[in-house]
């Protein structure tokens, strides 16, 4: 259906209004491929998360800027 992608495009806009240039998450293995396809880069190793499981932390700039 798309609902957690038009969320997450949504608050890159609500976002960039404010001047928030970039955006990370810890995001769980099991959602690697849905973080990649919003454009989000990894900037950490595998750690695990008790109870959880293995994530890295991934990052994303939503202010149009490249570094």
């Amino acid at each position: 259906r798309g609902v957690g992608r038009k969320i997450m495009e949504r608050s890159f806009d609500i976002l960039r209004q404010k001047g928030v240039p970039y955006l990370w998450c810890d995001a769980r293995e099991v959602a690697f491929k849905f973080y990649e396809s919003l454009g989000f880069t990894y900037i950490s190793d595998y750690y695990d998360v008790p109870k959880v499981g293995p994530h890295k932390r991934m990052l994303k700039r939503i202010d149009g800027n490249v570094e």
